[in-house]
């Protein structure tokens, strides 16, 4: 009786793990192509959130990019993204400091650009307002705002 209960669960658990997909993944590229850029000096600044609490705080990114410019339109892959919402959030470093520069009533003096092309009115836009569903290969495109 032992031995028929070991081949039957011997048989259950193989079929059972012949029907698991380990080919499918949950992971894609995602392009991001930057247009509009103005000048050929600096890099393009790419930052790609993943959570409200984190939205706009350098060095708090999900994945980040630093893209050299060599036209005024620029790529950049995020290979192998897992699938979920995201943000992004760009900006043309002219000078090379590693922030987005602003005047003194903190309008940015470089130019930036969000997932959505939204151009926020007033102040830096909400996490929402740039979020994207990113559940296949895809290519974003976004213009860069000066």
């Amino acid at each position: 009786m032992k031995t028929i209960i070991t081949i039957f669960l011997m048989l259950f658990m193989g079929s059972a793990f012949a029907q698991v997909d380990y080919t499918h993944k949950n992971t894609s590229d995602l392009t991001v192509t930057i247009k509009n850029i103005n000048k050929f000096k600096g890099v393009i600044m790419v930052g790609l959130y993943d959570s409200d609490s984190t939205w706009l705080q350098m060095g708090k990114e999900f994945r980040g990019a630093k893209v050299e410019i060599s036209a005024t339109t620029v790529t950049y892959v995020f290979k192998d993204l897992p699938f979920g919402t995201y943000a992004l959030s760009v900006f043309h470093d002219k000078n090379n400091d590693g922030e987005c520069n602003r005047n003194w009533v903190g309008m940015p003096t470089e130019g930036y650009c969000f997932s959505n092309n939204f151009k926020p009115l007033v102040g830096s836009p909400k996490y929402k307002d740039a979020t994207f569903k990113f559940s296949k290969q895809m290519t974003l495109y976004i213009n860069m705002i000066y």
